[in-house]
């Protein structure tokens, strides 16, 4: 698989769990702000979990107090800020990468063709009859088994 097409893949994957980070942040924030009833529900049930299983009392209450005070609000507001900026720094990347796949940079063309001609010219001194030392490549015999891939295409 080439690089280019791994690439794309991580970047996939990190559009996906942005997206998914940023859904459950927008959605903690959402319930924390607009639904406090369902919050302070969620938090009363949280608490009886812990008392059952025996939990530390200071414990209990610190967690308490951390869900109904401000603490969670800016953590879900943090958390929702910093997701829309990585989804927002992915789909950039995507875009710059798709469009530097379907309109190549010269260089970068120039780089790979003259790759493809060293490739070229190791295998016709690989393949010539002759003696291990003589098989060593020149600027000559490069431009030789490029200019006969040229001709032959």
């Amino acid at each position: 698989m080439l690089p280019i097409y791994s690439s794309m893949k991580a970047i996939y994957l990190s559009i996906a769990c942005d997206a998914v980070l940023l859904f459950f942040f927008g959605g903690l924030l959402w319930v924390v702000l607009r639904r406090r009833n369902w919050w302070l529900r969620w938090c009363a049930v949280e608490e009886a979990f812990y008392a059952r299983l025996r939990l530390p009392s200071r414990f209990i209450a610190a967690s308490r107090k951390f869900y109904e005070g401000r603490g969670v609000i800016y953590f879900a507001a943090a958390g929702t800020a910093l997701s829309v900026v990585l989804l927002v720094a992915s789909l950039i990347l995507y875009f710059r990468m798709k469009s530097e796949i379907n309109h190549p940079h010269p260089r970068a063309v120039a780089s790979i063709s003259t790759a493809a001609n060293t490739h070229s010219a190791k295998a016709a001194c690989a393949l010539s009859p002759g003696p291990p030392h003589s098989r060593t490549l020149t600027r000559s015999s490069m431009r030789l088994a490029a200019h006969e891939s040229d001709a032959g295409s």
